[in-house]
């Protein structure tokens, strides 16, 4: 039988890749804003853990980074507090999650790779 994988932010540019990626090999539940408020503990604990995912991906952020500075309570609660509440449903669960904290480090133009300053 293979694992139960969520994904969140199913929709957006990682998401959609994950998506495929984990589509052959598990039994993807892909899920976007549409499908689950992650700011609202309740939906998060609600919605997931009847589920009951072996992995939850979280793909989900607010990459608006001119808005994240005009709204930085909004951006803060999808960047980080709705992080908490994925990480108390994996918990319950005793699944593993997976958190992504951006995709926009490096533009993807140095063929050779990058380095940490």
């Amino acid at each position: 039988m293979s694992s139960k994988v969520l994904i969140l932010g199913s929709r957006g540019m990682l998401g959609t890749d994950l998506v495929k990626i984990f589509a052959d090999k598990s039994d993807v539940v892909a899920w976007d804003r549409e499908d689950i408020d992650v700011t609202q503990e309740a939906e998060v604990m609600s919605k997931i853990i009847p589920l009951e995912p072996q992995l939850i991906i979280n793909a989900t952020g607010y990459t608006n980074v001119d808005g994240a500075e005009d709204d930085a309570a909004s951006a803060f609660l999808l960047n980080g507090v709705s992080v908490d509440y994925l990480v108390k449903a994996a918990a319950s669960l005793g699944a593993k999650l997976i958190h992504f904290s951006t995709e926009y480090v490096f533009d993807g133009t140095n063929q050779a790779g990058y380095k940490e300053d």
